[in-house]
């Protein structure tokens, strides 16, 4: 029996850290992951950082939007020396809130669909709130910003890590993209897409027409904004839904093809 994957060539993109998970599924139905990890993330240690973390017994409740969010937070805290504050939180999806379990705590709040766009807009609608943290990463989007401004919600943002592009792939990237066949692109956020170009140079222009799995609404725009013509994005926006969209989506070409 073929596997759905079998022959695929799939970049995957994502931090090294994070990319095995992907890279297992990927095995499992049969396709070839090339990993090249596009961004890398630091934790930011300011002064601002430690003021606002400093200060959060003052807020209600805290909105994480990323799995980097919850982590480097909490690592925040242990080089603060802070305690984990008593704010009811909301999360983004839930394997954000797995991972917030792996800190003893569980989210209050989780919408049905995993965006920031619609946390804001089920947050207001369904919540009342005296003041919210966000916590963020130096290239988080502005959309639940709005919301709450939208809603007259008095809020502050906290910047616990950065993302920046990975500069030492840019190297094996371009070599990836003019020695290899790539069947498939994966994108986990805007930033690796931006990425993709940033490093790839004149060869990533070369894969608009690529089947693109993006997770998440926001990835996918970006994704067709730069270009890419065949993108498919999960229904849920979470790894194992990005690869079994891809996965449906290449065992309809198999039934095709007999």
């Amino acid at each position: 029996m073929t596997l759905p994957l079998q022959g695929k060539r799939i970049l995957v993109t994502r931090g090294k850290k994070q990319s095995n998970s992907m890279s297992r599924l990927i095995k499992k139905y049969g396709g070839e992951p090339i990993e090249v990890p596009l961004i890398t993330f630091d934790l930011v240690l300011s002064e601002n950082t430690k003021r606002i973390m400093a200060d959060l017994e003052k807020f209600d409740w805290i909105f994480f939007t990323s799995a980097n969010g919850i982590h480097y937070f909490y690592e925040s805290l242990k080089r603060y020396d802070l305690a984990i504050p008593s704010a009811k939180i909301g999360v983004v999806g839930k394997k954000s809130d797995e991972i917030l379990s792996q800190y003893g705590l569980t989210a209050t709040f989780i919408p049905d669909e995993y965006s920031a766009a619609e946390m804001g807009r089920v947050f207001t609608e369904n919540f009342h709130a005296k003041n919210v943290l966000l916590v963020q990463g130096s290239l988080s989007r502005n959309v639940l910003e709005n919301a709450l401004i939208e809603h007259c919600i008095p809020f502050s943002t906290v910047t616990v890590y950065t993302t920046k592009y990975n500069d030492s792939a840019k190297e094996l990237l371009q070599k990836v993209l003019t020695d290899q066949h790539l069947d498939v692109l994966t994108f986990t956020s805007p930033s690796c897409v931006d990425a993709f170009f940033a490093l790839g140079g004149d060869s990533a222009n070369k894969y608009k027409e690529t089947v693109s799995i993006c997770i998440g609404t926001t990835t996918e725009k970006e994704a067709q904004k730069k270009g890419f013509t065949h993108v498919l994005t999960p229904s849920n926006f979470t790894i194992p839904d990005m690869i079994h969209t891809l996965v449906q989506y290449c065992q309809k070409e198999l039934d095709e093809n007999e």
